[in-house]
């Protein structure tokens, strides 16, 4: 998911948890009502309250108890060069598994008599008849 398809209120709740993660839900709503014109405090609550449901419906923010926090994926999703650096290793290592399985299945292929060649060919040249 790309965080500029976030509405503002989401990216500023996110913003928010991100600074000040965990947070207790009217410890984000007062945060909020600073953030926004003033206006009612039910108001401010009910939009906070339908973004914080959205938001952890997308997976983006746990909600423990009466706490809110970012999960790891959020976290990424925030962050895209986190996600890409993650991408990147895990490319490195299954490039990595891969060149290793590869050598292992054209090692097992070799003939039987070509194994013992390569065997005696390592004893020293006096041992050898």
């Amino acid at each position: 998911m790309n965080i500029n398809l976030l509405s503002d209120q989401m990216r500023e709740v996110l913003g928010l948890l991100d600074r000040r993660s965990p947070m207790t839900a009217r410890l984000l709503n007062d945060y909020m009502l600073h953030l926004k014109e003033p206006g009612s405090r039910r108001v401010v609550a009910a939009s906070v309250s339908r973004t914080v449901r959205r938001l952890r419906r997308r997976g983006i923010i746990s909600c423990e108890g009466s706490t809110i926090a970012i999960t790891e994926s959020g976290r990424s999703r925030l962050y895209h060069e986190m996600q890409e650096a993650m991408l990147t290793e895990l490319r490195k290592s299954v490039r990595q598994a891969v060149a290793e399985a590869w050598a292992e299945y054209e090692e097992s292929q070799k003939p039987k008599e070509a194994v013992r060649h390569d065997a005696a060919s390592d004893q020293p040249a006096t041992d050898r008849v």
